[in-house]
C-alpha cells in the first residue's frame, strides 16, 4: 500500500505543502512494509530482515537527502540511536544526508506546549532538510 495515508500522512502532507513541496515531487516510503502482531514496534531484527527491499529503493531513487521520520528509520541508518537524542542532527551515512526527526504519528498525540515544540522542532527539520536538498539538487523544482 501507499505509505502515510491516514491522519499522519495528511499531517505530512500539510507540512509539504506549507512548505511549498508537492508529496508527488518527493519519494515516501518505510522501512518495514508489513507490521509485526499486535502492531508493535519492529525489534532491529525485524528492520534488518527488511532492509532489503529499502537498499532496492534507495539504489533505485538514489535520493541524495532522508528526513527519517521516527525512530524506525533512525535505526535503519544508525543502529542503536535514541530519536530524542538525534533528531535534528544531519547524519553522513551510505553517501545519504539523513536529518532524522520526529514521525507525524508523534507529533498528534502531543498537546500543549509540548505540541508547539514538536511542531517547531519538525518545522525546523524539514526546513534545513530543503536548504540541503535545494544546496545538493540546485536544478529540481519541488513545488
Amino acid at each position: 500500500g501507499r505509505p502515510f495515508v491516514g491522519r499522519a500522512g495528511q499531517l505530512l502532507t500539510t507540512i509539504l505543502y506549507k512548505m511549498g513541496i508537492r508529496r508527488e515531487k518527493i519519494y515516501i516510503t518505510n522501512v518495514i512494509k508489513c507490521r509485526p502482531p499486535q502492531n508493535r514496534t519492529p525489534i532491529q531484527k525485524e528492520i534488518k530482515a527488511c532492509s532489503y527491499n529499502l537498499e532496492l529503493e534507495l539504489c533505485f531513487i538514489e535520493p541524495k537527502v532522508i528526513i527519517a521520520l521516527g525512530a524506525i528509520p533512525l535505526n535503519y541508518f544508525k543502529s542503536g540511536s535514541s530519536i530524542m537524542r538525534e533528531r535534528g542532527r544531519w547524519i553522513n551515512s551510505g553517501g545519504y544526508w539523513i536529518m532524522p526527526t520526529f514521525h507525524p504519528a508523534y507529533i498528534l498525540r502531543q498537546q500543549g506546549k509540548t505540541l508547539n515544540k514538536v511542531k517547531w522542532d519538525v518545522w525546523h527539520d524539514f526546513n534545513n532538510a530543503l536548504a540541503k536538498a535545494k544546496e545538493l539538487c540546485p536544478k529540481y523544482k519541488y513545488s
